[in-house]
């Protein structure tokens, strides 16, 4: 028998290589996927500031930004991950449940938005009467049937394969140095992550908006971002805080999430649904006799955000045990890092 055989059947775990092997190569086609998708993107882009009139021009301003965005942000993270997957870095594995976890609660809010949102929207369409029905129908299966795979099968699949002690040991015998990832258990490491990504959302939505929304008033140009700086600088403490166990930075995100969604709820109930959509960029020649305030109006509006919110903060709940002493982490706090 070699050695290489020897060695694995030595291990007092079961080698895993083969689900990180996977999990890479699975990251690394979704990476090229979205690259393909960015590319597209940019000739879109590039394609209709020529050939569109106005009103379409601003209907796919929004969409097409937020779309270059996203693709551009999702390939550089699946060809790193993949890539750090493939050589079974520890920071990959953390890393990958991570997002897996959040792009699966993300997926399940998105599909009770449509599940509320589809039945209106059929209604509210003023040409949906030039569409067969048949048509519609199909259309909205087509739809729901990507956001499922997307959002829900996809990081369900990398949380099977990411998941278990015996992945985790697996990274840890192949890459035997400690990671920055192996520092804080890994819910710790999550929510630090998701306090850290709030500025960037905050950043984009003034980028191709170029206009904020606080206090029920919706604020223009510099003035935008000068009140969206306040916001950003907070988040990134609170991240930074979070990371290092300070209960400071605990309570701070216990009590500034609920804050920040109270504010952004107060400003998109006390105005006409129109209004709001024209504030965030949308022309309301779009809309035509669309009634707005019956579709805004729907729990499909504002259910999942309630429910994201609810679930982040249970999961803040959840993560308190980790700053009882935070002058003092336990030694052992990176041996039983969650699987």
């Amino acid at each position: 028998m070699s050695d290489p055989e020897e060695t694995l059947q030595s291990l007092p775990f079961k080698d895993r290589r083969g689900r990180l092997i996977a999990g890479g190569i699975l990251q690394i086609i979704a990476g090229v996927c979205c690259a393909f998708g960015l590319a597209f993107t940019v000739l879109g882009l590039v394609i209709f500031r020529d050939l569109a009139d106005e009103t379409n021009k601003t209907l796919l301003k929004i969409p097409m930004l937020t779309g270059l965005c996203m693709y551009a942000t999702e390939t550089f993270c699946f060809l790193i991950m993949g890539l750090g997957s493939l050589s079974m870095r520890r920071w990959a594995r953390a890393l990958t449940l991570i997002a897996a976890w959040a792009w699966l609660v993300m997926g399940i809010a998105t599909c009770i938005q449509m599940l509320f949102f589809m039945p209106k929207m059929f209604q509210a369409m003023t040409h949906a009467e030039s569409m067969p029905l048949d048509m519609g129908y199909i259309s909205a299966i087509i739809g729901m049937t990507f956001i499922a795979f997307t959002y829900i099968v996809f990081p369900g699949i990398l949380i099977l394969l990411y998941s278990g002690n015996d992945v985790k040991r697996t990274c840890e015998h192949y890459n035997p140095e400690l990671s920055w990832t192996d520092k804080r258990p890994l819910s710790v490491l999550a929510a630090s992550l998701v306090l850290c990504f709030q500025p960037f959302t905050f950043f984009f939505t003034f980028l191709y908006l170029h206009n904020s929304s606080r206090f029920g008033s919706w604020f223009q140009g510099p003035l935008s971002l000068l009140i969206f700086t306040p916001g950003i600088l907070v988040f990134l403490v609170l991240a930074l805080g979070f990371y290092r166990l300070r209960t400071w930075a605990w309570w701070g995100a216990i009590i500034f999430i609920p804050l920040v969604f109270g504010f952004n709820a107060f400003t998109y109930t006390r105005e006409n649904p129109s209004e709001v959509l024209k504030n965030m960029g949308f022309d309301e020649k779009l809309f035509g006799d669309m009634d707005m305030e019956a579709l805004m109006g729907n729990p499909g509006a504002w259910i999942p955000s309630v429910l994201m919110m609810i679930c982040f903060l249970g999961f803040l709940l959840y993560t308190k045990r980790y700053f009882e002493k935070p002058e003092t982490p336990p030694t052992d706090t990176v041996n039983k890092i969650e699987a």
